[in-house]
């Protein structure tokens, strides 16, 4: 194999294997140690259907260490593929001894297989003394951890070091709450933990809650958003703006209007703008009346592109109306122009003469070719 010309190694691994896995797991083998790029991909896209558990040793080494970043995301791309007997648990196993970028990439991949059995070491992993492996663990588990992991995991949220990890560490936390079983308040666990902490556990808890969701959580951020310490009531907000269902959109609607500062009420009013447009929350129509309302709030262009960005959730003919505004405006257009597009080919079939007329105005400031070479065919089908 070594000796062979590129165009025929390929052409060797790019053949079916299945019935012959020894021979086809030897080629990858040596494949994975050819000078040639592709070929080292091709060899590790093979591997992922015919190796077993022990090229997971080799596997990491090549997603840590080749050269090539094509390479290494091919190499991480079969780990995540591998489809041999035994490979979680021989992943699970080096995770465990593991560091750095290895460990990383080894915290990756089982979070992606959903490797049953790894709770145990990624929670070990989530107080490493490294703040990316603590990272990635954090992130893994809210896809791997159960409810045992909550106590941990409320102490990890309290030693957070960046704002990165915390946010993880808070997604996992809530993720985990949710999957409480046989509880009708899934974040009481938390609200009592809030209750017996000093201000600083508050401060963190709070956009959990929020996350969670529930009477009792809604109550207790409530409470907070008129305490007498400034911190607690803008992370009360922080929560309200990560409620996950529609019930708070007044609320959030008033923080917009009203809050203490215009980090909160940027807050609020990013949150406002995700929960109306979450889907099935009201008509189409009362939404974008909604997202107006927060267009005349907004101060900053973020929240203007934010609420073009969501337009979408609405497929109404306000909505269309709404980003049309905008196409020429600089700083929006390229937000204007993805929404209004997408509202556009969703209208279609309702009233195709308005929605092709609002394509025309699209195409004539598009600058996007995926986007022309959409709309010129639909406009191009007119009767």
């Amino acid at each position: 194999f070594p000796d062979l010309p590129t165009a025929a190694q390929l052409t060797l691994l790019g053949r079916r294997w299945s019935r012959l896995p020894a021979v086809g797991g030897a080629l990858a083998r040596q494949a994975l140690h050819a000078p040639a790029t592709q070929v080292r991909c091709d060899g590790l896209r093979l591997l992922a259907d015919v190796g077993c558990a022990a090229d997971t040793q080799l596997l990491i080494r090549m997603a840590t260490e080749d050269a090539d970043p094509r390479v290494r995301s091919s190499a991480e791309l079969t780990l995540r593929h591998l489809a041999a007997a035994g490979t979680d648990a021989a992943l699970i196993q080096q995770m465990s001894t593991a560091a750095g970028p290895a460990c990383q990439a080894l915290v990756r991949a089982v979070r992606d297989r959903r490797s049953t059995g790894a709770e145990l070491t990624l929670q070990t992993l989530c107080t490493a003394a490294d703040p990316q492996t603590r990272i990635e663990a954090l992130t893994a588990m809210q896809t791997l951890g159960t409810s045992a992991s909550v106590p941990l995991l409320i102490a990890c949220l309290g030693a957070a070091a960046s704002d990165t990890e915390q946010t993880a560490a808070e997604r996992a936390l809530a993720l985990c709450c949710l999957r409480l079983s046989g509880v009708d308040e899934p974040a009481a666990v938390l609200v009592d933990t809030y209750q017996r902490g000093e201000v600083n556990q508050r401060i963190r808890l709070l956009p959990v809650l929020g996350r969670v969701g529930g009477p009792g959580a809604e109550k207790t951020i409530r409470a907070a958003l008129a305490d007498q310490e400034p911190a607690v009531r803008a992370a009360a907000v922080r929560g309200l703006a990560n409620w996950p269902d529609a019930t708070v959109a007044d609320q959030l609607l008033h923080l917009a209007q009203h809050a203490d500062t215009p980090g909160q009420q940027i807050a609020a009013l990013r949150g406002f703008i995700r929960v109306v447009t979450l889907p099935g929350a009201r008509a189409h129509d009362q939404t974008v009346d909604m997202l107006q309302q927060a267009w005349q709030l907004a101060t900053r262009n973020e929240e203007r592109r934010l609420i073009l960005q969501r337009l979408p959730a609405a497929a109404c003919p306000e909505a269309l109306a709404l980003a049309l505004e905008h196409l020429h405006n600089p700083a929006l257009s390229a937000d204007a122009i993805e929404a209004a597009a997408q509202l556009s080919e969703a209208l279609l079939p309702q009233d195709p003469s308005a929605a092709r007329a609002a394509m025309r105005q699209i195409l004539e400031v598009c600058q996007d070719p995926a986007i022309t070479a959409r709309l010129s065919r639909h406009v191009s089908q007119e009767p």
